[in-house]
């Protein structure tokens, strides 16, 4: 949990949200195509965990760009994290699972 301004716990999911609705994070699904297909996120790009360090220059040059990655269950996410971080991004954040995700998406 992460804490909040206001003393309140906000989990990894919300926080999420937070940057994609403040932020204007760019989501980032790094599941694979089949699991991508079988549902996503709205406006999520897919760029696949065995793939994103030959996909993200070109995708998103800017290292500066706000990202939230998020996968089934948070673990390739986070790993995800871990390389981009490597590669000099700077505005990344792990949103854990698919289905967490959803469970606490803002209404529009």
């Amino acid at each position: 949990m992460i804490p909040n301004i206001f003393g309140q716990q906000k989990n990894r999911a919300e926080t999420a949200w937070d940057w994609v609705l403040k932020n204007k994070a760019v989501l980032i699904d790094v599941r694979t195509p089949e699991e991508f297909k079988t549902g996503h996120l709205d406006n999520a790009v897919n760029l696949p965990l065995d793939r994103i360090a030959d996909m993200i220059k070109t995708s998103y040059p800017d290292t500066s760009t706000p990202m939230v990655l998020y996968c089934r269950s948070g673990n390739r996410s986070q790993q995800a994290y871990g390389i981009l971080k490597s590669l000099g991004y700077t505005q990344i954040f792990n949103g854990g699972g698919y289905q967490e995700l959803l469970s606490v998406k803002p209404a529009k």
